[in-house]
C-alpha cells in the first residue's frame, strides 16, 4: 500500500528513544497501519503495516502528505536529540500539535510534553 492511501492510520510525528517501545506496543495491540512522520531516517523494524516519510511534522505541507484529513490519531513524541532545553522541547511539540490541530481538528491527539507546567499552554493552544 502507498502512503496515499493511507487512512483511519496512526501518525507519530516525530522520534526519540522510546519511539520503537510504542511501535511495538502499536503493532501488537492494534491492526491499523502506522506512520512515522520525521526528517531523521530511523531504524524500524520491518513490518508491512509501517511507513516512514522523511519530512516535518510542523508543517501543514508533510502532514496533508501523511494524509492527517483520513487519521485516526497523531502520536507527537518529545525530540529530546534537537535540544538539551525541555521548555524548546515542549514548544516544538505544542507547534506540531497546533499544525495537527489544524489540518484536522477531529483526529485524536497525544502530545508527550516534558515539562507537566506546559500542560495549560497546549491546552489554551488547542
Amino acid at each position: 500500500m502507498e502512503i496515499k492511501m493511507l487512512e483511519r492510520h496512526i501518525i507519530i510525528c516525530g522520534w526519540n528513544k522510546e519511539a520503537n517501545n510504542l511501535i511495538e506496543n502499536l503493532l501488537t495491540t492494534t491492526r491499523r497501519h502506522i506512520l512515522i512522520l520525521c526528517p531523521e531516517r530511523p531504524i524500524i523494524p520491518k513490518n508491512p503495516r509501517l511507513y516512514h516519510l522523511s519530512r516535518e511534522p510542523s508543517t501543514s505541507e508533510a502532514l496533508r502528505e501523511a494524509n492527517i484529513d483520513r487519521a485516526f490519531s497523531a502520536i507527537i513524541l518529545s525530540n529530546t536529540e534537537s535540544s538539551s532545553n525541555p521548555q524548546d522541547i515542549d514548544a516544538r511539540s505544542i507547534l506540531i500539535a497546533l499544525a495537527v490541530e489544524s489540518c484536522n481538528p477531529d483526529v485524536h491527539s497525544v502530545v508527550e510534553l516534558l515539562k507537566r507546567s506546559n500542560i495549560q499552554g497546549l491546552i489554551c493552544c488547542l
